[in-house]
């Protein structure tokens, strides 16, 4: 069973709502899953911050790392390797 089939409701008239969540500055792209509950996941297609693919984290723990990963970012000029 695969990360995302853990989160989602099984036999359950309830759904879960699923989301693209991506940050093209880190090259980040994950499924948000918001679970019939109110409880957000997010499971990365690819990492970035220590975030791997495969694995499912709290959406707060997630944004965290991924704030943490764009802070060197943030001095960088737009125009570095165009």
């Amino acid at each position: 069973m695969t990360a995302a089939e853990r989160l989602l409701p099984q036999d359950s008239d309830e759904k879960a709502e699923t989301r693209l969540l991506r940050v093209p500055a880190l090259n980040f792209e994950a499924l948000w899953v918001i679970s019939p509950d109110g409880e957000s996941r997010v499971l990365p297609i690819f990492g970035a911050g220590g975030l791997q693919p495969g694995e499912s984290y709290p959406l707060e723990t997630a944004l965290e790392r991924l704030r943490e990963a764009a802070r060197p970012l943030a001095d960088m000029d737009d125009t570095m390797g165009a």
